[in-house]
């Protein structure tokens, strides 16, 4: 004789078997969340920075300029991890011709207003500026006013820190006609002195 099963086990199987599926769903939801979460998060830090670690802004004492306020020192900031001295001395980006400055037309380029090869000292063919000579009769562009249009094409260092003679730029005071401490006025086309010390 066959084995009947009472309409109340059948319901006590299937409630069971239910219960067990349902667990087993949620057990696989919430595992399947916890797997994603911590993908996510480490996707996160990946976002922050994929190429360079996180690094405080550094000025030129060295202190961080959230707290003091003062400009960004690249050599500093970029100086705890690199040879930024080093850099600096062997990087043609930061030189742009400031290293090889010559009497007007004897630069390689050949053109009697180059005084030099690089970036800074040739004439720009496209915004048809240059940096004029110590002496030029018409005054386009002294140091100052070359790193105002020019500078955020150039990384820093060189021309934007160091006069022609190789002292800080912003050690130099003053002199009536000197072009690495004075601004050409754009209206009128007259010099007037620049403070590096601002």
């Amino acid at each position: 004789m066959a084995n009947k099963i009472s309409p109340l086990n059948k319901f006590s199987r299937l409630f069971t078997l239910t219960g067990i599926s349902l667990l087993l769903i949620a057990g696989a939801i919430l595992f399947t969340q916890q797997v994603v979460s911590a993908q996510s998060s480490a996707v996160k830090d990946l976002q922050t920075s994929p190429l360079h670690p996180t690094f405080p802004l550094l000025d030129e004492d060295g202190k961080n300029v959230l707290d003091t306020g003062k400009p960004v020192s690249t050599m500093n900031t970029c100086g705890d991890c690199h040879d930024t001295a080093f850099i600096a001395d062997h990087s043609y980006h930061v030189s742009v011709g400031f290293n090889e400055i010559s009497p007007p037309g004897t630069s390689i380029t050949g053109r009697t207003w180059d005084i030099s090869p690089g970036y800074f000292g040739t004439w720009n063919s496209i915004e048809y500026r240059y940096l004029s000579p110590q002496g030029d009769y018409r005054v386009d562009l002294t140091t100052s006013d070359w790193i105002k249009l020019y500078g955020l094409r150039q990384v820093g260092g060189g021309p934007a820190m160091y006069s022609q003679d190789g002292r800080l730029l912003t050690d130099l005071s003053y002199r009536y006609g000197d072009l690495e401490t004075s601004t050409v006025d754009p209206e009128t086309g007259m010099l007037n002195p620049w403070g590096w010390q601002k």
